[in-house]
């Protein structure tokens, strides 16, 4: 039987591709509990690859007198940043983080203090069986333009580079 994520990830994978993405479908196994639909982005500015994973789950409403017949899901969105944050600068970059996400229309910048890592995640809670083609594409520009203009920012920070007064600092050298 056929699950009703798989279509949306399908549906999903027909679009990017007619539109030149690179992207493939990634079935469910022992190492990952949900089917994944693989993004490549490009790379970023020292050449190393940003790939998006979107996951859609379907979601049992509580209450329900009878079974919808458009089912409803969990879809996200999530890329891991390709940089680990060096343990001193953690509460630095946390700062970074939660500066940035409330600057954003579509905030979504995570830290994973125990995997030393930054991602991006983003959860669109649906109804129906796929996402509109110009909110799933309007979605992937957000992502895209959102990790190209914070990325370097926040590695900076994690890596131990800059801090996060240093950046308060230049932006305000910037407005001046």
């Amino acid at each position: 039987m056929k699950k009703e994520h798989d279509n949306i990830l399908q549906q999903m994978k027909k679009d990017l591709l007619a539109e030149r993405y690179d992207c493939s479908l990634e079935l469910a196994n022992e190492k990952i509990p949900n089917d994944q639909l693989i993004v490549f982005l490009g790379n970023d500015s020292s050449d190393r690859e940003k790939i998006l994973l979107v996951t859609a789950v379907e979601q049992v409403m509580q209450g329900e007198e009878s079974k919808p017949s458009e089912p409803y899901h969990l879809v996200h969105f999530h890329v891991v940043f390709p940089f680990t944050i060096a343990p001193l600068a953690a509460s630095q970059t946390g700062s970074t983080i939660l500066f940035i996400n409330r600057l954003l229309e579509l905030p979504g910048f995570e830290m994973g203090e125990i995997e030393e890592k930054v991602s991006y995640r983003y959860a669109l809670f649906m109804h129906g069986k796929q996402v509109d083609k110009l909110l799933l594409f309007s979605i992937i520009g957000n992502i895209m333009m959102t990790l190209d203009l914070f990325s370097g920012i926040i590695e900076s920070v994690a890596t131990g580079q800059k801090t996060f007064n240093d950046l308060l600092e230049e932006m305000l050298t910037l407005t001046k």
